[in-house]
């Protein structure tokens, strides 16, 4: 056997075992490695493969970086699919729904289960700004988490807000309506909230 074919025998053995221990589909262990690439701007050196120490990294910026990673995860998955790219999974058929959400629980479970602390969510706001690391982002973290997250109805709406993002967004995101609307609707809560003193710098939940 080829060197190279070596590699990319250890390389899908790894990736299986990664999907096992997460219990979800080979492809879906192969998104979070693109999101890992892109988030820890990393390049693996065998043919853009990790080696068992760089997937040794993976998997640990995997533990303490989840809610990053599986957002950008799915934010990978619902442009290719603006742009006409299909996942299929099992359940119903398409990396969305149902089957969408317990992946990324099963992710979340099993970076807490492994030593992660519990963090939130910010799908559509994420969606819309390309990332969860930018200043409108940071500002809207930070009223959830000073502001929302201190009162019963700040709480529910929270709940609310996570249980729904995601079915809307599979359904909405290749919008270019709801993209431009979502948009300018942020744009304007961001601007209140820095007016009101939350500060668009860095922030960390």
């Amino acid at each position: 056997m080829l060197e190279n074919e070596k590699a990319t025998t250890e390389f899908d053995e790894m990736m299986e075992s990664f999907a096992r221990e997460l219990g979800v589909e080979s492809i879906c262990a192969l998104q979070l490695l693109l999101a890992y690439e892109k988030l820890a701007q990393v390049s693996f050196q065998n043919d853009g493969e990790p080696s068992r120490e760089e997937f040794t990294a993976f998997r640990s910026y995997v533990i303490h970086n989840y809610k990053k990673m599986r957002e950008e995860m799915g934010y990978l998955i619902l442009m290719a699919e603006s742009n006409g790219v299909s996942f299929s999974f099992p359940g119903n058929g398409k990396f969305s729904g149902a089957y969408g959400s317990e992946v990324y629980q099963r992710i979340e479970d099993w970076a807490l289960a492994n030593g992660a602390q519990k963090q939130g969510k910010c799908y559509v706001a994420t969606a819309v700004y390309g990332s969860y690391d930018c200043p409108q982002v940071w500002v809207l973290r930070r009223f959830r988490d000073v502001t929302l997250s201190h009162t019963a109805s700040g709480r529910a709406f929270i709940r609310a807000y996570y249980a729904t993002s995601p079915t809307l967004l599979q359904w909405l995101s290749g919008s270019s309506w709801f993209n431009e609307s979502a948009r300018l609707l942020l744009d304007k809560l961001v601007s209140g909230l820095k007016s009101r003193g939350y500060e668009d710098t860095q922030y960390n939940d």
